[in-house]
């Protein structure tokens, strides 16, 4: 493997992702299996506690590679079409900043708007929580 362009590596990277989410799902389960009974929400607790980290800091790298991968191409596309290098650089900053913000900004509004807590189901209001859910008769309506 001679060129190290991002399209001689897709599918290398697919190929990685996919071998990986293979593998997790049993390595979480034989992880929590060897725990004793006692500890086994321990051990569910930190295997998942990892694997919600390792996923946060595999988007937050895989982000930066993009918009640095994103400002590099606008940059020597604005030189290819003449633009000064300096002048280049500052439009291709400003483009790669919009780009990363509005991602930024869809995450803060989710964010934001989520409630915290437990949601309820429509019509279930006024339900107390850790209470078992009603059942409903066989034939009834709802």
């Amino acid at each position: 493997m001679t060129d190290l362009s991002l399209p001689s590596q897709v599918g290398y990277v697919i190929l990685t992702g996919a071998g990986l989410g293979l593998m997790l799902g049993p390595t979480n389960t034989d992880a929590v299996n060897l725990a004793s009974r006692p500890s086994y929400g321990e051990a569910t607790g930190i295997t998942q506690t990892v694997r919600n980290y390792a996923a946060s800091l595999s988007i937050a790298v895989l982000g930066t590679i993009l918009v640095t991968m994103l400002r590099s191409d606008v940059t020597s596309s604005l030189i290819a079409m003449g633009v000064p290098g300096r002048q280049a650089a500052a439009q291709a900053a400003r483009i790669a900043q919009s780009q990363a913000g509005g991602s930024t900004a869809a995450a803060l509004v989710a964010g934001t708007g989520l409630r915290a807590g437990r949601q309820e189901e429509p019509g279930e209001a006024g339900a107390v929580p850790g209470a078992p859910a009603p059942h409903k008769e066989a034939g009834a309506r709802p």
